[in-house]
């Protein structure tokens, strides 16, 4: 608080405006699991919530973890003055030695998971960071008060923490769901098995306890806002994730022969077939075009899939796959390319993969295929970053195009609309969310 309010008197003048500060600052504990270094996606999302909610007037305390070396990396732009983050020791980073011997064993392993689940437990694999945490927040509660709490699923334990925290104390509680337990559910086709139904109704019975006391909550697509709101008595909204324009500022010198990029994992059920039977087509006919279809970040069951499909489409010199690599190198992949080809998830409908929000940022026109006439249709539409492809034939079409373009010396018009796509920043989703929670306290009579 003090670095913040210095800062901001150095910009007024007099004790009158200093109380307005004083009295229009609204303080906000954050819990989140991932949080940079913490090197994986999930930790932009609450590092855009530290980084821009002052501007709807935050001050803004994140809890989390002091992970380990091995687990850092990951570097973004500094947090404003008044932002703080206190870090939790864990006394055992490493989950893995957390489960006990005899849950290896199949049948008692089927056992403790029931007990465990019935009692709200759904992250046992995290259940000491849990206990870290809950000390933390009793010594931080037990000296410092503040005007809402917010946190961020996954894991689950921090529905919990919030409803606890209002028992104990009183404070109100918000919830931002990056997903929910299995995004299957939303899918019209979803068949679970007894077992999963089961698990189903199990998280969602404790969720439903969780969130009854919850003065709002927020999550990533409408689609989840859908699902959801019958089960929450607040009001949800929708957050998306973003993207982060500083990633994409840096000037590259494109790639001499046609290049399409991926970036990101490719699930089992994706249908990618379209695009590699296109991407064959055009080979066949323009055999004298070079062409370079990029995969990066391809785990071992990728490969063994896009190697299938490479090696019966005879396109063994035209696609290479990737392990993957730290964001900055992606990114400067995904800037170099003529194309970026992204799969969508029929089967999850209303869902966006957030590697998207960085495919519309890049500035390299994106090829979507197959077609999929929902949430990534009307992006595109709004911002004009890319094409659909429903078919093999569809695909060489565009393919032929942007081959025609790097002959002539650019990549493919879109007619790009630039105030559309920073919509999708994570500053303005960020912004959204601070005018949100203002709203809640407004409500709350704060």
């Amino acid at each position: 608080m003090a670095h913040g309010a210095t800062q901001i008197t150095t910009l007024t003048s007099g004790v009158s405006h200093w109380n307005n500060y004083l009295s229009s600052v609204k303080k906000l504990l954050i819990l989140t699991y991932h949080f940079p270094p913490f090197d994986v996606t999930a930790s932009y999302r609450p590092y855009a919530y530290a980084r821009f909610l002052e501007q709807t007037g935050f001050e803004v305390t994140v809890l989390t973890f002091d992970w380990p070396s091995k687990h850092t990396g990951l570097e973004l732009p500094p947090l404003p003055k008044s932002s703080r983050v206190i870090r939790v020791p864990m006394t055992n980073p490493d989950q893995s030695t957390q489960l006990p011997t005899l849950w290896k064993v199949p049948l008692l392993s089927a056992a403790a998971t029931a007990v465990s689940y019935t009692q709200g437990i759904f992250d046992y694999h995290v259940e000491s960071q849990k206990k870290d945490m809950d000390k933390v927040i009793n010594e931080l509660l037990s000296k410092e008060t503040f005007d809402l709490c917010m946190g961020i699923f996954s894991p689950h334990f921090h529905l919990e923490q919030f409803y606890r925290i209002h028992q104990k104390y009183g404070i109100p509680y918000v919830v931002d769901f990056r997903d929910v337990w299995n995004n299957e559910v939303l899918s019209d086709d979803y068949t679970p098995t007894l077992k999963d139904k089961w698990l189903n109704n199990t998280i969602l019975k404790f969720w439903i306890k969780w969130m009854e006391q919850a003065a709002g909550w927020t999550t990533i697509a409408q689609a989840l806002v859908d699902y959801l709101s019958p089960h929450f008595p607040a009001e949800g909204k929708e957050i998306l994730n973003g993207f982060d324009p500083e990633d994409f500022e840096e000037d590259v010198e494109r790639l001499d022969d046609l290049t399409i990029v991926h970036a990101g994992t490719i699930p089992e059920w994706k249908p990618i077939e379209p695009f590699f039977e296109g991407l064959a087509l055009f080979v066949r006919q323009h055999p004298n075009i070079p062409v370079r279809a990029v995969f990066l970040g391809v785990t071992d069951a990728m490969e063994k899939r896009l190697n299938s499909l490479r090696s019966r489409l005879g396109l063994d010199e035209q696609v290479e796959f990737h392990p993957r690599i730290p964001k900055r190198g992606a990114t400067n992949w995904m800037k170099r390319a003529h194309l970026l080809y992204y799969a969508p998830s029929p089967e999850v409908p209303g869902m966006y993969n957030t590697k998207f929000f960085d495919y519309i940022a890049s500035g390299t026109p994106v090829l979507v295929c197959p077609r999929e006439e929902d949430v990534i249709q009307k992006v595109l539409a709004e911002t004009h970053t890319g094409f659909m492809a429903h078919t093999p034939s569809e695909v060489a079409v565009v393919l032929k195009k942007a081959a025609e373009a790097l002959q002539d010396g650019h990549i493919i018009e879109c007619d790009r609309i630039e105030s559309a796509v920073n919509v999708y920043t994570r500053k303005h989703q960020a912004i959204k969310m601070g005018n949100y929670l203002n709203e809640v306290l407004k409500k709350l009579g704060k």
